[in-house]
């Protein structure tokens, strides 16, 4: 594990540069890679060695045969032209005062040549007149034992090369001499020629099959050394991967950290632990560094420490970082091992996952932790002792009606010094509660020193202790001393029960009398109220003919339709008399429409309808008063609102509703109407800043003939049906009518319609 930075002086890890150590790992990589192949290629590179040591010796061999041929035939070209100018040099005189022979060992004597040359001397005709060895007489062609014109003799010196003389071969050279001679020949044979090479050759082989039985030697020795070592290592393949069986069941990883050298070495387990896949043989020392978590582990303080302290072996829990990015628990135990044959330091050890029990602690830790404080929060007395009546655990409910401090019931202690620490009970009475008495069970009961009860229930546990609970039951006593002072009580009213029953029997028949007479005084109201209706109704039809005439016949006269009336004040009269008709003919419909209303004769016809042409068409028909009062109209209403009801009942709604708006609202005072789509219909909102309603007289809007307002600037307060109408009305189309309002501040009138509405009839609508 490699470090990218320097490390502690006291440390043992060198400090060693992030690019020497970073090229170690990669030469290591590149060895551990390359390694099974070259085992492999051995064999094959050895072969190929002796065959290539075996082709190299041959063409030396054959080389070198060429090359003493070649030699031998220049010596021997240049002994030929040597004797042949010497002979040619020597006087004609001499030549006839000597023989032949004699001149050509004179001429030979003179220069120490090869013993294995022949040398032959021919007169013109070609026959030999000297010749060493001694053949004279003979030809040249029979000397050598070939044909003449294969010796190439034509007057001028000829090359060196090899003639088949009989059964051997020769080096011949020839060379023409002047007369008396006709020509000098000499020949070596092929084998002296080639003595030296044979020598050499001989060496060279030996030297070749020599190398040879070694290199096969080494090979048969590094076949037997890698089968040995191939088996060795299928051994340890199937070691290792028992081991790695092993660990992975454990869920445990094995390490080695070179400390001296830096690289740590993980099995194929300890990846598997953190979800990696191996990338290396070795992981750098920084890398590792980065999957601890900064709260639990730092290799560099731990080597500082481990350095400092001297110890051999470590036991530790931390933190280190998963693939996935979560985090796991690992206890690491290590122990230092020297090796002498490097010098070096290991820390060896084992990581065994311990997240799962990690877990397991940190949830039963919550579990007692919430066991505690559900016992703590329990309004009962609790306490738990072990087999040997020692605290095991208490509450602050006993702590304090026993009267005890937290230092005096601290865990541990036995039961008699606790005893002696607390207040004393005052045990009055033993409680059967259905407990075995050989179970070692018991309730009872015990007063307090300063007057309050406790009920304790003694229960034994299965480790030999018992636990006990402690209930207040003061108020539980003081509640049956007064239900017996209440029994006292019941008993002497139910004596005076038993007197006053006559007297209760004479009233329960008077009431029954009195009941009969208030049904009765019931039916006939509903008959008055019913004749009421049927006489409003009635009524106001009779009188709507008389006022149509009125009304019209003051239009006539307003208009002048036959002439002009005389005086401009009976103008002023019509006018008046036209307004009160009109106003005079509007209650009589309010009555109209709320007498059909409450008669129920009234029928909804709903049709699909745009709500914005309802509310225009009602706008229409109060523009004209609210221009004399000079009022602002501010609407924002939406123009794809449709709803499925009745046209005439919806622009009765508006109609009366912003006629109040209007009628309730003073000059230069403005209003609003606004619409609000909502989830199960639409909010028609009509806003005014008139003279608002009394919180008293809100309660009672809605009511028919009830008057709200008081101020109002033509006098005219109205039928007081325009809202009950609106009301009925819209309660009809299933909808319903909100109102807010503040005196002096204005009115706020929210109508709900819904969109697909559930009408509601007129005996739905009262029953509801």
């Amino acid at each position: 594990m490699a470090r990218t930075h320097t490390c502690y002086d006291e440390c043992c890890v060198p400090n060693t540069s992030a690019s020497t150590k970073t090229h170690s790992f990669k030469h290591n990589e590149m060895i551990n890679t390359t390694e099974p192949w070259m085992a492999r290629s051995i064999p094959t590179l050895i072969v190929i060695f002796l065959i290539s040591i075996t082709l190299g010796t041959w063409v030396n061999i054959f080389d070198g045969r060429e090359d003493v041929l070649k030699k031998s035939q220049v010596n021997l070209e240049f002994v030929r032209s040597l004797i042949a100018l010497k002979l040619d040099q020597l006087p004609r005189d001499k030549i006839e005062d000597h023989e032949s022979a004699g001149l050509l060992a004179e001429t030979l004597s003179k220069h120490n040549f090869r013993s294995d040359y022949e040398f032959y001397l021919t007169n013109e005709n070609g026959i030999i007149v000297a010749t060493l060895p001694d053949v004279a007489g003979k030809t040249l062609a029979s000397a050598l034992n070939a044909d003449f014109d294969t010796l190439g003799i034509r007057g001028t010196p000829s090359m060196a090369y090899i003639l088949q003389s009989g059964d051997i071969q020769k080096i011949v050279a020839t060379a023409p001499l002047k007369a008396p001679f006709g020509s000098l020949t000499v020949a070596q044979p092929v084998d002296d020629a080639l003595v030296s090479w044979k020598h050499r050759t001989l060496t060279i082989m030996i030297l070749m099959i020599t190398a040879a039985i070694v290199m096969a030697t080494l090979g048969i020795a590094y076949y037997k050394q890698a089968a040995r070592a191939g088996v060795a290592n299928l051994i340890c393949g199937r070691l290792s991967s028992r081991i790695d069986v092993a660990l992975n069941c454990g869920h445990c990883g094995l390490w080695d950290w070179d400390i001296t050298s830096g690289q740590v070495y993980w099995s194929d387990s300890m990846y598997d632990l953190l979800g990696m896949k191996r990338e290396s043989e070795f992981q750098p020392f920084s890398f590792i560094n980065t999957l601890l978590h900064p709260d639990d582990a730092n290799l560099f303080d731990f080597l500082k420490h481990l350095n400092e302290t001297g110890k051999q072996a470590i036991d530790q829990e931390f933190r280190a970082r998963h693939v996935s990015g979560r985090w796991i628990w690992l206890r690491s135990r290590a122990e230092v091992v020297y090796e002498k044959s490097t010098s070096s330091k290991h820390l060896i050890g084992i990581a065994l996952d311990i997240t799962e029990q990690k877990r397991l602690a940190e949830h039963t830790h919550a579990a007692d932790q919430r066991l505690r404080e559900a016992i703590e929060s329990i309004s009962e007395a609790f306490v738990l002792w072990d087999a040997d009546n020692r605290l095991v655990m208490s509450n602050s409910k006993y702590r304090q009606l026993h009267g005890l401090k937290a230092v005096d019931a601290l865990i541990g202690r036995s039961y008699s010094d606790i005893y002696a620490d607390s207040i004393p009970l005052n045990v009055h009475s033993k409680i059967t509660m259905g407990e075995c008495p050989k179970s070692g069970a018991m309730t009872y009961e015990a007063q307090l020193q300063d007057g309050r009860w406790l009920q304790i229930s003694e229960r034994p546990t299965n480790c030999g202790g018992y636990v006990s609970v402690g209930t207040d039951i003061t108020l539980l006593k003081q509640q049956g001393e007064r239900l017996a002072e209440s029994e006292r009580w019941l008993l002497q009213t139910v004596s005076d029960l038993r007197q006053s029953r006559q007297t209760l029997e004479v009233q329960a028949s008077q009431l029954s009398d009195l009941a009969d007479k208030y049904l009765l005084q019931k039916a006939n109201a509903e008959s008055a109220n019913q004749a009421k209706s049927e006489f409003l109704a009635n009524m106001s039809h009779e009188l709507r003919t008389p006022l149509n005439a009125i009304i019209g016949f003051s239009q006539m006269m307003e208009n002048a339709f036959f002439g002009p009336l005389g005086s401009e004040r009976y103008v002023g009269y019509v006018k008046d008399i036209r307004a009160s008709g009109n106003y005079l003919l509007n209650v009589i419909d309010d009555v109209l429409e709320m007498a059909r209303i409450d008669s129920g004769r009234i029928h909804l016809d709903n049709k699909s309808m745009k709500l914005n042409g309802s509310l225009e068409k009602t706008l229409r028909k109060i523009v004209g008063v609210a221009e004399d009062k000079s009022i602002h109209i501010d609407v924002r209403v939406r123009e794809d609102i449709i709803l499925n009801a009745d046209r005439r009942a919806v622009d009765q709604i508006f109609i009366h509703l912003l006629q109040n708006a209007v009628k309730f609202t003073p000059k230069n005072g403005s209003i609003r109407l606004r619409t609000v789509r909502v989830e199960d219909g639409v909010n028609v909102f009509i806003e005014d800043n008139g003279v608002g309603i009394t919180p008293d007289m809100l309660n009672k809007l809605g009511q028919p003939f009830r008057q709200v307002g008081s101020h109002m600037d033509d006098g005219m307060k109205g039928s007081g049906l325009g809202f009950s109408i609106a009301k009925s009305l819209t309660e009809l189309q299933g909808g319903r009518i909100r109102v807010r309002s503040r005196t002096g501040t204005g009115t706020i009138v929210m109508v709900h319609l819904p969109i697909a509405r559930k009408a509601f009839s007129f005996q739905q609508r009262i029953a509801a």
